[in-house]
């Protein structure tokens, strides 16, 4: 799943751009955010970090901006089923 959403893959996502572009920052979101609480501990989260910034180029999203996509996905599935 990985690496479809950042772009290492030699397959593509369904859906529309916006979708997948949306799927590729929230990935990327988590794993920065997973790096940032467990990357000391755990060394292979840390070069897999590193790897996808320098090596591979992802660009990971601003903070405030992957947090403003995860409240509106939540507010979109809690509109779509109001009793979850």
């Amino acid at each position: 799943m990985l690496d479809l959403t950042v772009g290492s893959s030699r397959y593509k996502l369904s859906g529309s751009l916006e979708e997948t572009e949306d799927l590729k920052a929230t990935s990327l979101g988590f794993l920065e955010e997973w790096n940032e609480t467990f990357g000391e501990q755990n060394i292979e989260l840390r070069v897999a970090y590193r790897h996808l910034k320098d090596v591979v180029g992802a660009s990971f999203p601003n903070r405030q901006v992957h947090c403003t996509y995860i409240l509106k996905y939540i507010d979109a599935i809690n509109h779509t089923h109001p009793h979850m």
